[in-house]
C-alpha cells in the first residue's frame, strides 16, 4: 500500500497539523480511545470500520483502531503490539442470528463487509464449509451483526450464536475484536505513547462509561459494565 506521509501528518505550524485516527463508535473501543479527543496532536475520525479500513487504505489515516481482517488487508499497514479489544470468550458483540441451524449456513449477509466475512471464517473454521456472501438479509441462511447492534440482541430469529464463543471453542484463542494498525509512514514511537495514554484513561473510567451507555450505544448499564468489565481484554499477548 502506498501512502503519501502528508496525508498522514501536516507540516508542522500547519493548519493540519495533527495525526488524524479513525475509530468506531461503538462501546467495545470506549477504554481504549479515551481521551483522545482532547490530545493536541490528534484529529479523530469516527465511521464504521467498512468505511475506516477504506479511509486507512487510501492514505488518509494515520492509524485506525479496525478488526484483524479489515487491518491484515492492507499489506503497507502495521499492527501494533499490546493494545487490542479481545475477548476469552464470548465476544457479546459479535454475533450470527440464523435461519437454519449454524452448521447447515451456506449463505450470510451483514450490513458490514467485515462482518460478514469474519462470521464466513468462524463457519469455515467450525465446520469445514465457507458460506457465500449473499445479497441481502432476505436471501440468506444468516445474518451477522457487530458493534453496538450485536449488543442489543434479536429474538426473532430461530438460531442465534456469539462469534467469540463459536471462535474460542474451535480454536481455543481469544476472539481479536480490534487492533490499532498504523500507516508505514506513521510515527510510531509518538502513536504508542499518545494510545497507550489513552488506553490508560479509559481503564481509569470504565465504571462511568458503562453509565454513559444507555444515551450513547443503546445498551443497558447491566450489559455494558458486563462487557467493560468481564468479557472484553484490552491487552494481547505476543504469543
Amino acid at each position: 500500500m502506498s501512502t503519501d506521509s502528508e496525508s498522514l501528518v501536516a507540516r508542522p505550524g500547519g493548519p493540519s497539523d495533527a495525526l488524524v485516527v479513525g475509530v468506531p463508535p461503538h462501546l467495545y473501543a470506549r477504554p481504549l480511545i479515551e481521551g483522545l479527543d482532547r490530545e493536541a496532536r490528534v484529529r479523530l475520525e469516527r465511521g464504521e470500520t467498512d468505511v475506516l479500513a477504506e479511509r486507512f487504505a487510501s492514505g488518509a489515516l494515520a492509524a485506525a483502531l479496525l478488526p484483524p481482517l479489515d487491518a491484515l488487508r492492507h499489506p503497507g499497514g502495521r499492527i501494533m503490539p499490546g493494545l487490542a479489544v479481545c475477548a476469552p470468550s464470548d465476544a457479546r458483540c459479535e454475533r450470527l442470528l440464523c435461519r437454519v441451524p449454524p452448521q447447515d449456513v451456506r449463505t450470510v449477509a451483514s450490513t458490514s463487509r467485515g462482518a460478514a466475512d469474519r462470521a464466513r471464517l468462524v463457519l469455515a473454521d467450525a465446520f469445514g464449509v465457507l458460506p457465500c456472501l449473499a445479497q441481502g438479509k432476505a436471501d440468506a441462511d444468516a445474518v451477522a451483526v457487530s458493534g453496538d447492534d450485536g449488543l442489543r440482541g434479536d429474538d426473532a430469529w430461530p438460531y442465534a450464536d456469539d462469534l467469540g464463543r463459536m471462535w474460542s471453542a474451535t480454536t481455543e484463542l481469544p476472539w481479536v475484536l480490534a487492533v490499532w494498525v498504523t500507516g508505514p509512514r506513521a510515527p510510531i514511537a509518538e502513536l504508542r505513547v499518545i494510545l497507550a495514554r489513552a488506553a490508560q484513561a479509559g481503564s481509569e473510567r470504565r465504571e462511568e462509561l458503562a453509565r454513559e451507555a444507555p444515551e450513547r450505544h443503546g445498551v443497558s448499564v447491566e450489559i455494558a459494565r458486563e462487557c467493560l468489565e468481564t468479557a472484553w481484554r484490552y491487552r494481547l499477548a505476543s504469543d
